[in-house]
């Protein structure tokens, strides 16, 4: 999730939150978010976490 610079934008959700680190998130939803960000970060070093929320 990103949160813009301005706060004016800013809208409130209700749902559930799941987070994985990256060696631990499901291959799919990997799989989805390298394609659609055109990057892979399991393949980056360090560690990450994928939040994923389900409204």
């Amino acid at each position: 999730m990103a949160v813009p610079r301005s706060f004016a934008g800013l809208v409130g959700l209700q749902g559930e939150m799941e987070w994985f680190l990256n060696q631990d998130v499901p291959g799919a939803a990997a799989e989805a978010l390298a394609a659609r960000f055109e990057g892979d970060l399991r393949a980056e070093e360090g560690s990450f976490a994928y939040v994923r929320l389900v409204l």
